[in-house]
């Protein structure tokens, strides 16, 4: 926890540094003679490399920090533990999810099928057909009556 209190603040500390407006002024003025503009550029650029290496080091300070507790974390005995268990049992429920399916499923075939069989439902089914053929035969013969010439 100080590991990373010391990052943040490092971290912190190099990106809110103060800007001292009129060392800046001056800088600017610097820059616009003749003489000391080389001069000014290259500290003006020296001192933004400087921040620029500092920003990347605190960066990757945290960076590696991170991945460290990532990996003590995936590598923990009880993380491990638990995941296994986990995996465990959604592989369990999903075995008795399959078979109580697989079970379902043919229960539902077989009641079906006795159903189908059932020597009352195949009468109900041989006297809708009858009546269907009877019905039919009278629609054509209506139909047929209609178009007859009178």
């Amino acid at each position: 926890m100080n590991e990373e209190k010391d990052i943040l603040e490092q971290v912190e500390e190099v990106v809110t540094q103060e800007i001292d407006v009129d060392e800046l002024e001056k800088d600017i003025d610097l820059l616009a003679s003749e003489e000391t503009s080389k001069n000014a550029a290259k500290d003006l650029v020296d001192s933004s490399v400087n921040i620029a290496k500092d920003v990347a080091s605190s960066a990757k300070d945290v960076y590696d920090k991170t991945a460290d507790k990532i990996d003590k974390f995936i590598h923990d005995e009880k993380v491990q533990e638990i995941t296994k268990k986990t995996v465990d049992t959604v592989s369990e429920t999903s075995k008795k999810v399959f078979e109580t399916t697989k079970d379902g499923a043919k229960f539902v075939a077989d009641k079906a099928s006795d159903t189908w069989n059932d020597p009352k439902v195949q009468e109900g089914l041989k006297n809708v057909k009858e009546a269907s053929v009877e019905i039919g035969s009278k629609i054509v013969s209506g139909i047929k009556g209609l178009f007859k010439s009178k």
